[in-house]
Parts: structure tokens; C-alpha cells; sequence
């Protein structure tokens, strides 16, 4: 968000000249957000309410739909904790960036409102540092297999990048939505980096302006995805009805923005708008990001989250580029950055509609299937490997 608003600064309608600075940006921090998801589904199979739920099951209490509802609540409960505790501590950051704002006196001067931008940036990542440090300290060590014989680290995650795209093309449900989400996320993110561009330009790059509309998303991601959970377990709804729920929110937002093509008075031209968007991203854009994640873990064999949430985020991030380009391609013909946002509406559109043919009792099927078969080949070089050396013996 930080280089969002700080690139933002010398954009014009043209304002895809920094390509470098979010490729790196976009890389080094998904990277480690996905690795970071793909943990959740595994923890969330030891939660108590799993646990027991695995135990009602297997005693013919309950039946296999409960209990795969149940794990699906489960998964949604702590992919919903992770983000809103994440954005607690985004809105605190904030606080503290305005805190340093105000201590230089942002608002004094063009210069020390400038300033100000590099010192936020400072406070975010001393924050960073201060939270990270202990945990690389004091995590407990739990190593993984070691590398197989040949292999090293350089080439094994490209390897297995290989492997886990094969093996997505053998489940149908998980391929549909991988190619949903490379659409999905591009349009997504374009929107977010439109419309806050559009809103530096409107409060003229106050850094101060800035942080409190950043405040009021923080804090709305953290209201919007704890009551998101809320409501799906009131009315006990799938992960994938809030998913889409979410999704149609974020294909508004963008919708929102065509009407500006036409018109100054609403579409992103007013500040109230800007204010309106930050309090809303919460229930749309937010939760999304949740469940987004949330659904995969409904898609993925057990024990492959790592393979295949690590393909998700290639996927998604694969896409990052495609939407900037197209979008910058727009409104440079156009000189209007408004006419970038049916392009937007229409990424988010198409995937929308796709995901719904998307069935989770067929992935389970097919996952089930899939490790079977890996089982069974498991099993072949296993005996492979005694029978070869048993002829050693002889």
C-alpha cells in the first residue's frame, strides 16, 4: 500500500512508469503471503472442533457432509482470524505513521510532506523488523524432508512448480479455479492500484490524508472479515457463497469507477467517495482476500497445501502484469484514467461467473482419487526398489 501511494506521487494518466518497483514489491511480498496461507489449512485440521468432528465421523455419528462441513467452517475460521489480526496490526501502523507525520510537521510544507512519505515508510518496516525479530528467534524448529538425492535448492522449487502444474491439470475443480483466480486476482489488485492512485491525486499526495484514509481500510478489513465469519456461521453458509458475496462487492467497486468516465460528480472525483471506499473495503475486497484462500484449501489434496497454494500464488501473481499493461495501454489512447475501469470490471466479471460451476463434493472426489493413485505409485517403486534388492542379494 505504501508503494502505491509513494509511487504515486509523479503519476499521470500514465501511471504505470514504476513496473520495476511493484515487480519487486509484488514478488518478494507474495512470495512469503503464500507460504504463509498455505500453513492455515494444515493448522486447521488440529483445531478441537475438527478433531472431534474426525472422531463423531468416524464413529458413524455424523455423516461425510457434516463432517466436511465442519472442516470447511474450520478452515474459514482461522483463514478469517489470520487476516483480521493482520489488519489489526495494519491499522496500529498506521497510527503510528500518522503519529511521525505529525511529530514532523507533514502538513507544514511541500517538502515535509514528501519527507513524511520516507518516514512512514521507515515506521512501517522498524514495525516489521521489531514483530519478525523474535519470531525467527523463537520459533520452534521443524524441519521438513530433506532434499531428495541430486537435487538442490536452487532447481527444487522450479521442479516441483512442474510437478504441482501436471498435477492440477488431473483435477479438473482445482484447474478451473486456478485459471479463475489468475483473472480474478489481476483484476482485483488493478482496481485497488486505480483507485488509490485516483485518491492520492485527489488529496493532492497528503501524506497525512493519505494515512487516515489507510487507517479507516485497516480497520474496516478487520470489522469486515471478523463480521464476514460471523455471518457465515449464523446462517451457516459455504465457504464459496461468501466468497462470491465478496467477489460481486469487488466487481461493484470497479463499476463504480466506469461511472466517472462519464461523469465528475460520483466515480472516484470526491474525497466522501474515497472515505466511502476505505470503510467499505472490509466487506468486499477484505473478506475476499480470506476467502479467496479459504476456497483453495476446499480444492487441495491433504497434506499438498504447500505444492498447490505455492501454484496459486504463481498463478495469481502470474497475472499481475496483465492488467497494468492493458490498463495503461487505455488510458494512454484515451488520456482518461477512467476509462481503465470496464477493462477491471470485466476481470473480475468472467471469473466470477466461472467460479460458481466450480463443485466442491467433485474436488473431493477427485482429490481423493489423486491420492489414491499417488499411493498406489508410491507403493509400485517401493516394491520396485525390494525387488531390486533382492536380485543385489543374489
Amino acid at each position: 500500500m505504501a508503494l502505491y501511494i509513494l509511487s504515486s506521487k509523479r503519476c499521470t494518466p500514465h501511471f504505470l512508469d514504476r513496473p520495476i518497483a511493484e515487480v519487486s514489491e509484488g514478488v518478494t511480498f507474495w512470495a512469503s503471503y503464500v507460504f504463509f496461507n498455505a500453513i492455515f489449512p494444515k493448522l486447521s485440521h488440529d483445531l478441537p472442533e475438527v478433531r472431534m468432528a474426525r472422531e463423531e465421523f468416524l464413529n458413524d455419528r455424523i455423516k461425510e457432509e457434516e463432517f466436511e462441513h465442519r472442516c470447511s467452517m474450520a478452515r474459514s475460521k482461522i483463514m478469517n482470524m489470520s487476516y483480521g489480526w493482520n489488519n489489526i496490526g495494519f491499522t496500529i501502523c498506521g497510527a503510528l505513521s500518522l503519529a511521525a507525520l505529525a511529530g514532523i510537521g507533514a502538513n507544514d510544507s511541500t517538502a515535509q510532506n514528501n519527507w513524511g512519505y520516507s518516514v512512514s515508510v521507515a515506521v512501517c518496516t522498524g514495525w516489521w523488523i521489531v514483530l519478525a525479530i523474535p519470531w525467527f528467534l523463537w520459533e520452534k524448529k521443524r524441519p521438513g524432508p530433506s532434499l531428495p538425492p541430486g537435487d538442490n535448492y536452487l532447481t527444487f522449487g522450479f521442479k516441483q512448480t512442474f510437478f504441482a502444474a501436471k498435477q492440477a491439470w488431473k483435477l479438473k475443480q482445482t484447474f478451473f479455479y486456478l485459471v479463475a483466480f489468475f483473472f480474478l486476482a489481476d483484476g482485483i489488485g488493478t482496481t485497488i492500484t486505480l483507485v488509490m492512485i485516483t485518491q492520492t491525486q485527489v488529496v493532492e499526495f497528503s501524506a497525512t490524508q493519505n494515512t487516515y484514509l489507510i487507517m479507516v481500510q485497516g480497520g474496516s478489513a478487520a470489522v469486515g472479515v471478523f463480521g464476514a465469519y460471523w455471518i457465515q456461521r449464523l446462517f451457516n453458509f459455504r465457504t464459496k457463497i461468501m466468497l462470491q458475496a465478496t467477489n460481486f462487492g469487488c466487481l461493484l467497486v470497479a463499476l463504480w469507477g466506469m461511472i466517472g468516465i462519464w461523469t465528475t460528480k460520483v466515480g472516484y472525483h470526491n474525497l466522501w467517495e474515497f472515505w466511502f471506499f476505505n470503510a467499505q473495503f472490509g466487506f468486499t475486497m477484505g473478506a475476499q482476500f480470506s476467502y479467496g484462500q479459504a476456497f483453495m484449501a476446499e480444492l487441495v489434496p491433504r497434506g499438498r497445501e504447500y505444492m498447490f497454494f505455492s501454484l496459486l500464488g504463481i498463478v495469481s501473481k502470474g497475472s499481475a502484469w496483465i492488467g497494468p499493461i492493458v490498463c495503461s495501454a487505455i488510458v494512454s489512447h484515451n488520456d482518461n484514467q477512467w476509462t481503465a475501469f470496464p477493462f477491471v470490471a470485466a476481470l473480475i466479471f468472467v471469473p466470477w461467473v466461472g467460479i460458481f460451476f466450480i463443485s466442491e463434493a467433485k474436488s473431493r472426489k477427485e482429490c481423493a482419487e489423486y491420492l489414491a493413485r499417488e499411493a498406489t505409485s508410491l507403493r509400485k517403486v517401493s516394491d520396485l526398489k525390494d525387488s531390486q534388492g533382492e536380485t543385489d542379494g543374489f
